[in-house]
């Protein structure tokens, strides 16, 4: 039986975006390679471009990153329909087109009975495409959508435990527009820690240059605090996304001197411990409807 999660909201306002801010300030200094971040997966899943009900493996998925569809106005029209009863959400641009799109997020029973999940996108343009995924985890799951760049966006599907990772695939063709798991080193699908394995805490992205619209993926991780006296720090690792986003590895980790020691129950921690990208995070989430 799913339980719906509830969305976290900020309970410190002005001082959850400062804390934000510090939390994310100085992310162009690399430090030591080391993988921080998890890269086991609790979800399989597996992609359908727009209606279709396909059981290939994402995270097997090769070949050249499709260029930004901005220039041509974004993803085709598929035709298809986001289904009933769906859960949605409007999200970042993840077609590159100028234009605000939508994630869902919808339950339904197969011919055998077996629940089938499935997490899609609905572009402006009218492209609507999904993938199935799998999960163990007691909670409902939640999703969260971004554009890095002009030619890389990302959806993160969080299921209380772990985050897996999926790169929105654009071309020019009618279905050419996929939700695609990204690959680790292993050719597993990547995905974040939330604190289940021990091996991150949260997601954040980090703006690549001061006052700079393209963004960096991160994944964090709250460290000390256990003992009586101690104060927790935060741990950064940057996760290198190529191939418009199908392959995923990490990159270097810092712990930057201004988020050690601080207030375990401040607003950077809670920050550490949340799935954000930019302007999109728990408040502007896709839930899983309850079951």
């Amino acid at each position: 039986m799913l339980t719906s999660p509830r969305r976290t909201r900020a309970v410190l306002p002005p001082t959850a975006l400062v804390a934000t801010a510090l939390l994310l300030a100085g992310c162009g200094a690399g430090g030591t390679a080391a993988d921080a971040a998890s890269t086991a997966p609790s979800l399989s899943t597996a992609t359908s471009a727009a209606p279709s009900t396909s059981t290939s493996t994402a995270s097997g998925a090769t070949g050249t990153a499709s260029s930004s569809a901005g220039s041509s106005g974004g993803c085709a029209p598929t035709g298809q329909e986001v289904p009933s009863g769906a859960a949605t959400a409007a999200t970042a641009d993840l077609d590159h087109d100028g234009r605000a799109d939508e994630l869902w997020l919808a339950d339904s029973t197969t011919g055998s009975g077996a629940l089938e999940r499935r997490l899609g996108v609905r572009t402006a343009s009218g492209a609507v495409f999904s993938t199935t995924y799998t999960s163990a985890s007691p909670q409902g799951t939640t999703a969260v959508g971004q554009a890095l760049d002009g030619s890389t966006s990302i959806v993160l599907l969080s299921d209380g435990r772990q985050v897996p990772l999926y790169a929105v695939v654009t071309g020019s063709g009618q279905g050419a527009c996929q939700l695609v798991a990204s690959a680790n080193a292993q050719g597993q699908q990547y995905a974040f820690d939330l604190g289940f394995t021990g091996y991150g805490s949260g997601v954040a992205c980090v703006p690549t240059s001061q006052g700079g619209s393209d963004l960096a993926l991160y994944g964090l991780l709250v460290v000390g605090g256990d003992a009586e006296g101690d104060l927790p720090g935060i741990q950064r690792t940057r996760i290198d996304l190529s191939d418009g986003g199908r392959q995923a590895r990490n990159g270097p980790t810092d712990s930057p001197a201004e988020l050690q020691g601080i207030n375990p129950e401040g607003a950077q921690v809670a920050a550490a411990r949340q799935v954000s990208c930019g302007d999109q995070g728990p408040d502007t989430a896709v839930v899983e409807p309850a079951s």
